[in-house]
C-alpha cells in the first residue's frame, strides 16, 4: 500500500497513520515472520523485541516520508530507543527525532497529530487494545542548530545511553 499523497491543505493525520501502520505491519511480517501477518501480530503482542524494532523503524520511516513531502524544513529523522544496559526497554516508546532547519508551529502540529493518531490506527487495524500501542512512537521536533551544538533534545541524537538510528535524510 502506498502512502497517501497529501499536502498541508489535504492533511489527514488519521489516514497517514493508518497507511504508515499498514506498511509497517507488512514490513514486520516480511522481516520477522516469514511473510505471515498473523504471526507478526502475535510476536508484537508478545513483546518480541525484534518485531517491535521493525514496527517502530518502519512506522517512523513511513511517517517521515509523508511529512518530508509537505515541509522542506525537515533535514533528517532519527529513531531513538531507550536502553537499560544492553537491552532495549520495550515498554518505553521509540522516539522519532525530526531535525528541522527552522522550527515552525505548523510542522510541529502536523507531526504531533500523526503521532497521536498512531495508537488508534494500530488498534483499529490489528484489533489489539490501544494500550498495546500507546505511544509506541513519540515524535519530537528539534532545530538543526540544537543538534550541532549538542544541547536540549538535540543532544539525544548523539547519546551513548540511547543510540539513534538515522531513518531518513534529505
Amino acid at each position: 500500500m502506498a502512502l497517501p499523497q497529501t499536502s498541508v491543505a489535504t492533511f489527514d493525520s488519521h489516514e497517514i497513520a493508518r497507511a504508515s501502520v499498514k506498511q509497517a505491519l507488512a514490513y514486520v511480517a516480511k522481516k520477522a515472520a516469514r511473510g505471515d501477518v498473523r504471526r507478526a501480530l502475535a510476536e508484537i503482542a508478545g513483546g518480541d523485541e525484534c518485531a517491535l524494532e521493525y514496527l517502530s523503524y518502519h512506522t517512523a520511516k513511513s511517517v517521515v516520508e509523508v511529512l518530508a513531502d509537505m515541509d522542506n524544513t525537515l533535514v533528517s529523522a532519527h529513531l531513538i530507543r531507550l536502553q537499560e544496559g544492553e537491552d532495549i526497554v520495550p515498554s518505553a516508546p521509540a522516539i522519532l527525532m525530526l531535525v528541522v532547519s527552522r522550527k515552525t508551529p505548523t510542522f510541529a502540529h502536523m507531526a504531533g497529530n500523526v503521532a497521536g493518531e498512531l495508537p488508534a490506527a494500530f488498534s483499529e487495524i490489528t484489533g489489539m487494545a490501544p494500550d498495546v500501542a500507546s505511544e509506541f512512537l513519540d515524535v519530537q521536533v528539534v532545530e538543526q542548530e540544537e543538534v550541532s551544538k549538542g544541547r536540549g533534545l538535540g543532544a539525544a541524537i548523539h547519546s551513548i545511553w540511547a543510540p539513534s538510528l538515522k531513518v531518513w535524510e534529505r
